[in-house]
């Protein structure tokens, strides 16, 4: 009978250390993913992805989009709501919630909002997708006195330029590209401030495709310091981005 219980003592402890084995990474995983996304990123409810609608200038009474069928239907005319979200939203939050699905617990998934809901808040980490040109958060993080890392212009022939450093990032025939802005929020320094801009629609899916395939490596490279990213992306393919220049 000693042997019995002998056995079992061996057992459990050995039960024991396996699990302790496996939770000592996770949980240093989990602090790194915090201190990167902010305090709230594994289990809190302070951190939210800002996505950008756009509103229809057209009466509500009016057909204000149509559904191409290509040839199999008559393209059909919509009423539609006025304020729609662009098919770039799609992608940008699945690559959001696959990661954040690894991290937090099932019934409290990554907040989606837009960005007239968080327009005056700032007791939170905020993921914003889309420039200031179509985002109100990314607006207000881009006019912060502590964002010195980039602006969005005009060059001299009138074209939507990112200016970083002492450089100009222009959207070609081939190539978006996108600002992956990562900030401490200086108004409550336990959350984050991200930026996922493009000057198209693929620079903002390519930032943002690189930030979350990527967290890791960035987070060994700068910890939580702030830095700011411009990402290079072919059109039509965010499995291509790639980081061309950086501050710091």
């Amino acid at each position: 009978m000693s042997a019995f219980f002998e056995n079992l003592g061996i057992t459990i402890i050995v039960d024991v250390g396996k699990q302790l084995v496996l939770a000592i990474p996770r949980a240093i995983q989990n602090w790194r993913f915090r201190r990167f996304f902010g305090s709230d990123a594994v289990t809190g409810d302070r951190i939210f992805g800002v996505l950008d609608p756009v509103t229809h200038p057209l009466l509500p009474q009016n057909n204000r989009y149509v559904k191409l069928f290509g040839g199999r239907r008559q393209d059909q005319p919509l009423v539609g709501p006025t304020n729609v979200l662009g098919i770039c939203s799609v992608r940008v939050a699945s690559y959001a919630s696959a990661l954040f699905g690894r991290f937090r617990p099932s019934h409290k998934p990554l907040a989606f909002v837009i960005d007239y809901d968080v327009d005056v808040k700032w007791d939170a980490s905020f993921i914003c997708f889309g420039s200031s040109d179509s985002n109100l958060k990314t607006f207000d993080i881009e006019s912060l006195s502590q964002q010195k890392f980039y602006s969005i212009a005009f060059d001299s022939s009138g074209k939507r330029v990112f200016r970083v450093g002492n450089r100009e990032f222009e959207f070609s025939e081939k190539h978006d590209y996108g600002i992956l802005l990562r900030m401490r929020n200086p108004h409550h320094p336990e959350h984050a401030l991200f930026v996922c801009a493009g000057l198209g629609e693929w620079g903002t899916s390519g930032a943002a495709y690189l930030l979350f395939h990527n967290w890791s490596s960035l987070y060994w490279k700068h910890g939580n310091a702030d830095f700011c990213k411009v990402i290079r992306v072919a059109n039509r393919s965010d499995e291509t981005a790639e980081e061309v220049f950086s501050i710091p």
